[in-house]
């Protein structure tokens, strides 16, 4: 029980991440990443696999941020 209601709480942070890097609203990006590295840090056996996710999550949001960035130079 316990440990669904933290999948879910992971989830819905992977889903800010992600919205929030392609809308190019960082706020929302970092704060899934920070939602997500929550739920990470309630178990124990998470502790690694926040490190790798940290590491991922960072490379799509600037990857996003980047690409959104070269989209408007484009469009000028």
């Amino acid at each position: 029980m316990v440990f669904a209601a933290i999948v879910q709480f992971y989830f819905v942070g992977i889903g800010l991440m992600v919205i929030g890097s392609y809308l190019n609203i960082d706020s929302v990006a970092f704060f899934g990443i920070f939602w997500a590295s929550i739920a990470t840090l309630l178990f124990p056996e998470f502790h690694l696999a926040f490190l790798a996710f940290l590491s991922v999550a960072l490379y799509f949001v600037f990857y996003f941020s980047s690409m959104q960035k070269d989209n408007k130079a484009l469009e000028k």
